[in-house]
């Protein structure tokens, strides 16, 4: 060579030796792991796929190397778009929440991925905002999460079923039809009717009411009842009511018995007799101290107690609800007669509420499937209900199976009711209670693999609507201002779906 060029060391490859100085670009991207037995494995920072490292001889193709230059530019373009298009500063790149920001969206779609093996519920919520539209919230539910999918003006289709049955069917398409197991919605006859019509169109596919609705509706009709609606007259409300007002009631009830001591000793106090020359000091002093208050107090609570539990189960998404809606409303029942001497004439009229409603609103073959999924119930022989509509629900879903599957499934209710094979292990009697159903059948369901894909897609689902987004429209109303009153309505179910999602990921 001539110049002032040298040479490079020939007995070593240039990529090697750039690689052993750790100066090659790549690094950048890399994190180093040193396995118990000395072994280092490179793992790449964006794909989190492992490498024996940057020398590896197993290269990858020159039309795989081209080929992904050509996503990275893709990529790069649509960032740079939207900075152009958005008017954003380039220099907000340098936020050190830009490469966190990122990674988190590389790391989107990890509950959609799941759907196709747990199946999920689509819930469809409606409200009407102050100019009075009818609005309807869609979202997806599985046990990896809650996902925001669209927000809708159902204005035009919202009073015909077979129109509102179109809209449900076209946010099933894009979740993916053969992925959705449970269409939750409001109570409302022109949903129940156009569910009715998606079930026909979608054999695979069940709907119900919302059961976090239904066990409000409960709660009103006992709060109706003569001897628990009585209250003294003029009296105030101690607590603003919430959302699931009727509710609310009953747990303050239970709140102020939980404290029956605590009044008792404030209206005897020294310090109380200050106040005993008003009228009303010394009727409040009569009510607290009155015994029979006290017991027709404690009855309530005792009644709505169960109710008020299965309420919380189907008010939140810390865990599949529907395997506990069938329990909790067979038990409420039980319950009842039990604290009343199983006296018809005085339980009566409380389990003809919780019935009523059920038969009406509730009573569908998924519930009661997810009832016998349930290994924590199927097992506890004692208290499990031997109802024919339980066993009539399990057939009734069997005869929507192909009909290879079918056998195999009735094959799998029998080993699985008769505690056989896998069933019958120690290690899934002990944890029965413990573990949840969904999981269980995971570990313990491999000796029926056809009844225990059945059984995870049901045990897997949502009873309700709601699912910690019930009525939570404070971040459309913000949205939707004078000041942004004029933006359409695709504008505003972006921003929504933003908004949404960013608040479920962060729950």
């Amino acid at each position: 060579m001539e110049g002032n060029h040298s040479e490079p060391d020939l007995s070593v490859p240039s990529s090697q030796c750039s690689v052993c100085r750790k100066d090659d670009i790549a690094w950048r991207y890399i994190t180093e792991r040193t396995e118990q037995n000395g072994k280092k494995t490179l793992i790449c920072d964006f794909c989190q796929k492992e490498s024996g490292g940057l020398s590896d001889p197993t290269q990858p193709s020159i039309k795989a190397s081209i080929q992904s230059k050509e996503k990275v530019h893709d990529a790069d373009m649509a960032v740079a778009l939207w900075f152009y298009d958005a008017c954003i500063p380039m220099n907000v790149v340098n936020s050190p929440f830009f490469q966190v920001m990122l990674s988190k969206a590389s790391c989107l779609g990890h509950a959609s991925s799941t759907w196709s093996s747990t199946g999920c519920t689509l819930m469809g919520d409606g409200w009407k905002d102050t100019r009075k539209r009818p609005l309807i919230k869609f979202l997806v539910y599985c046990p990896k999460g809650v996902t925001f999918i669209k927000s809708v003006d159902a204005s035009d289709v919202y009073t015909n079923a077979e129109n509102l049955c179109n809209l449900f069917a076209e946010m099933v398409e894009m979740v993916g039809s053969e992925n959705v197991v449970h269409l939750v919605t409001d109570n409302a006859p022109n949903f129940k009717a156009s569910g009715r019509l998606l079930t026909e169109r979608y054999p695979n596919i069940s709907w119900s009411p919302c059961a976090a609705h239904c066990m409000n509706l409960i709660l009103e009709d006992v709060g109706n009842m003569p001897n628990v609606k009585e209250k003294r007259q003029g009296w105030r409300e101690i607590i603003r009511p919430g959302e699931t007002r009727f509710a609310t009631t009953f747990i303050s009830l239970q709140s102020a018995y939980a404290h029956k001591d605590d009044l008792q000793a404030l209206v005897v106090d020294q310090e109380f007799r200050q106040f005993l020359k008003t009228e009303k000091a010394r009727y409040v002093k009569t009510v607290v101290l009155d015994e029979n208050m006290w017991e027709h107090c404690l009855l309530i609570v005792r009644i709505m107690a169960p109710m008020i539990l299965l309420l919380c189960v189907c008010d939140t998404d810390e865990k599949p609800s529907l395997p506990y809606v069938y329990e909790g409303m067979y038990r409420a029942c039980l319950g009842i007669k039990k604290i009343f001497g199983k006296k018809k004439e005085l339980y009566k009229p409380y389990t003809s509420i919780i019935k009523n409603r059920w038969d009406r609103m509730l009573r569908h073959d998924l519930h009661a499937a997810a009832y016998f999924f349930n290994p924590a119930f199927m097992y506890d022989q004692k208290n499990f209900s031997k109802k024919p509509e339980i066993l009539k629900a399990m057939l009734n879903l069997m005869e929507k199976q192909k009909g290879s599957d079918r056998t195999k499934i009735f094959d799998g209710m029998t080993m699985y009711r008769e505690r056989e094979k896998s069933f019958s292990l120690s290690s899934a009697l002990s944890c029965l209670k413990t573990t949840r159903p969904d999981e269980w059948w995971k570990f313990f369901g491999y000796d029926v693999p056809v009844l225990q894909k059945l059984a995870i897609r049901i045990l897997s689902q949502t009873a309700s609507s709601s699912s910690g987004c019930e009525h939570n429209w404070s971040v459309f109303e913000r949205i939707h201002t004078k000041r942004r009153n004029r933006l359409k309505h695709q504008r505003l179910n972006d921003l929504v779906y933003v908004h949404y999602n960013l608040r479920l990921q962060d729950r």
